[in-house]
């Protein structure tokens, strides 16, 4: 493809759409399925039932340390598929790309979405490219969708939803929380944190396929703590499975560069955005065998058990904080006033 920035006619549907698509997604992307370039695609499965799941990346800064959206869009859908306990197979990618992209920041984030997919097996077997103009002096950016095939672990009947969670299951989280979201943050805005603290970004694959294996029945729900980070997870998880929850704050792992930044700008690292990390609820009786297995993982050196699922003490159940001595409810927030950090 000749030239150096996008220019709005690979969106148009004619030559240098066609040469788009051959030369910077087949050439990275090509398979049998997504090479037939159908409007719509036959997909061979191994099961009768199969796991879907969409997600749509605006992260800015596109680039940011340890990983850029290209890993982003890949590994939010793969773990959100591993999540519902299935084994992530195909995905589509779909660029909206602003006229003036430069062509090899392009090539960058497809080359990095190309190693993560093949990193957790997964074959991108369609996609849509479009190009929009931002407005005169609008910086050049790129939107990605991805969306997700796969197909159960176990059974097509065990999905591990949260309302399998119940009174007396540990909950455990696989590692620091709140690095990407302070990461991008800091990126954006040159505030110094981007030299120590690195985004999580990265598929779970290899660690959650085996895991669900090894205790099918032993992992009640999982839930990946992404937009609003691990507050809004656990309400989630509060919520949807009617339960209280207790968390001791002292056994979050938490990088000291984020507690810090944190800190120092008004935030709460349980709130900030996460993009490789889960959260299991586990049988009390099995959970201390699940955290051996996934501290012997390179993914999850540092998961922790930082709390229980107990009986609620009203209609509404709740998520409380244990901190320095003190308890307080979290909830989940109308917002952080952080835009664009997944």
């Amino acid at each position: 493809m000749k030239g150096e920035f996008i220019h709005k006619n690979i969106g148009d549907g004619g030559g240098a759409t066609d040469r788009f698509i051959r030369e910077e997604i087949i050439e990275r992307f090509g398979n049998p399925i997504l090479n037939a370039l159908e409007d719509s695609n036959l997909v061979p499965t191994e099961s009768s039932h199969i796991l879907v799941s969409t997600d749509s990346f605006v992260v800015s800064p596109l680039f940011f340390p340890n990983s850029n959206i290209g890993a982003l869009a890949i590994s939010g859908t793969v773990n959100d598929i591993l999540a519902s306990g299935g084994i992530p197979h195909y995905l589509t990618l779909s660029l909206i790309i602003s006229e003036g992209f430069p062509l090899s920041d392009l090539r960058k984030i497809l080359e990095t979405a190309k190693d993560t997919a093949q990193e957790c097996g997964v074959k991108v077997i369609a996609g849509d490219t479009k190009t929009v103009f931002m407005g005169k002096n609008a910086p050049p950016t790129l939107f990605i969708n991805t969306t997700g095939i796969g197909i159960p672990i176990i059974s097509p009947q065990t999905t591990f939803p949260i309302s399998e969670s119940k009174p007396g299951d540990h909950l455990i989280i696989t590692g620091q929380i709140g690095n990407h979201g302070l990461s991008v943050l800091s990126t954006r805005e040159g505030l110094g944190f981007e030299a120590r603290v690195h985004s999580d970004c990265q598929p779970l694959s290899s660690m959650i396929i085996p895991l669900v294996r090894e205790f099918p029945s032993d992992i009640h729900s999982m839930r990946d703590p992404t937009r609003g980070g691990l507050a809004a997870a656990l309400v989630d998880i509060s919520q949807d499975a009617h339960v209280d929850i207790v968390i001791d704050y002292s056994r979050i792992p938490l990088q000291k560069e984020v507690e810090i930044g944190c800190e120092m700008l008004g935030l709460d690292p349980m709130e900030l955005v996460n993009e490789g990390k889960m959260i299991i609820v586990a049988d009390p009786d099995h959970s201390h065998e699940i955290l051996t297995f996934l501290q012997s993982h390179d993914l999850g050196k540092e998961s922790s058990i930082i709390g229980y699922l107990a009986i609620p003490h009203s209609s509404n159940s709740k998520v409380i904080l244990e901190k320095n001595g003190k308890k307080k409810l979290i909830i989940k927030k109308e917002g952080i006033g952080i835009p664009r950090l997944c």
